[in-house]
């Protein structure tokens, strides 16, 4: 039976399993340890597999459980590495656990070199040169421009198919790629070097990685090892569904610009509450010159809204001069006509609310 802190960076917490998950687990790292050490903070094992998981091509698997805000920057710096070096680019997947890397059967790499190749210094020179060619930089400008508005929808109240955002978004990043400040692409950059990537924390771990305070072993296995295969799944599934829009080319944004909005937070301005609140109130239309004014705009204004709270729309009809009577009648007739065969002791009466 595995014991709680055997295995368990926290060994000072007790962990209780149930027996079944304890017997499981104990035999999962026994497993992975006949046949690798078992990695750990100060231990990368560099996992050279036979044939890759579509039986062509070699699969080298880095274990290194670093997590995703840092395996996958690292996934790109090192692609640019071997693009630069070696004159292509192989397949990576960054996991939790670390990061599986498919070379084709005509290529040859030296992984422990072209880990050597990345390192604190010249981190954000290769994500310059990557980054906005990934599926990952083109999510984020996609939710940048949604957010924005510059991706709306065809119609109120119809949703934008994701294929066709997608399209757009693609179309709108070669359209601006040409600019050196647009703010939507320096708006993604900041999502993923701020919110999504711990680049500070990576260059440290690359620090300790070529001081030798990490160290690196190389095994060769014919099949993958069982951390090397649970993460397996995940790398298909990732290549089933990778359809986000990405650049054909670098874009002409300002390496200053970018040194100066994506990796240093503090200089950004926050948004003055007062301006917050401004917005809100007229994305509302509670703000006296955004309110709807006559009925047939406030019932408009209802159906897109679905559903509002009653404090919602106690304030949106304090900004208002119209008969929220006759809305309530209106409310209750359309009810009706859309379930024409419910009893009138079945509709939704909102006169108490008006």
């Amino acid at each position: 039976m595995l014991k709680a802190n055997c295995y368990s960076p926290f060994s000072w917490k007790t962990t209780l399993l149930d027996p079944v998950a304890g017997r499981d687990l104990d035999s999962y790292l026994k497993r992975q340890r006949a046949i690798t050490a078992l990695p750990h903070h100060r231990l990368i094992i560099v996992e050279e597999i036979a044939t890759g998981p579509h039986g062509s091509g070699r699969q080298l698997y880095i274990h290194a459980a670093w997590g995703h805000p840092l395996t996958r920057p690292y996934a790109l710096a090192i692609e640019s590495a071997s693009r630069q070096h070696y004159g292509f680019a192989p397949e990576i997947y960054a996991g939790n656990d670390g990061l599986s890397i498919l070379v084709p059967e005509n290529h040859d790499i030296n992984l422990e070199h072209l880990l050597d190749l990345v390192h604190s210094d010249n981190l954000n020179q290769f994500l310059r040169q990557t980054l906005e060619s990934s599926t990952y930089y083109g999510a984020r400008f996609r939710e940048s421009a949604g957010c924005a508005l510059l991706i709306t929808r065809s119609a109120m109240g119809r949703r934008l198919p994701l294929w066709l955002s997608r399209v757009r978004a693609q179309e709108l990043m070669e359209a601006v790629a040409q600019y050196a400040d647009f703010p939507i692409s320096l708006e993604a950059w900041r999502t993923c070097c701020q919110d999504e990537f711990y680049l500070p924390n990576l260059c440290g771990q690359l620090d300790l990685l070529h001081t030798g305070s990490i160290a690196i072993t190389t095994v060769h296995t014919q099949h993958p090892s069982p951390f090397a295969q649970s993460e397996s799944w995940r790398q298909i599934n990732a290549n089933v569904y990778r359809d986000e829009p990405t650049s054909s080319r670098p874009s002409s944004l300002q390496h200053d610009l970018i040194k100066e909005f994506a990796h240093t937070a503090h200089l950004i301005v926050p948004l003055p509450g007062n301006l917050v609140r401004d917005i809100e109130s007229k994305l509302q239309r509670v703000h006296p010159q955004y309110a709807p004014q006559t009925a047939s705009e406030l019932l408009d204004w209802l159906d897109e809204r679905g559903l509002m709270t009653i404090g919602e729309w106690q304030e949106l009809c304090s900004t208002t001069d119209i008969d929220t009577t006759h809305v309530a009648h209106q409310l209750t007739r359309s009810q009706a006509e859309r379930a024409p065969d419910a009893p009138p002791e079945k509709w939704t009466h909102l006169s108490g609310y008006f």
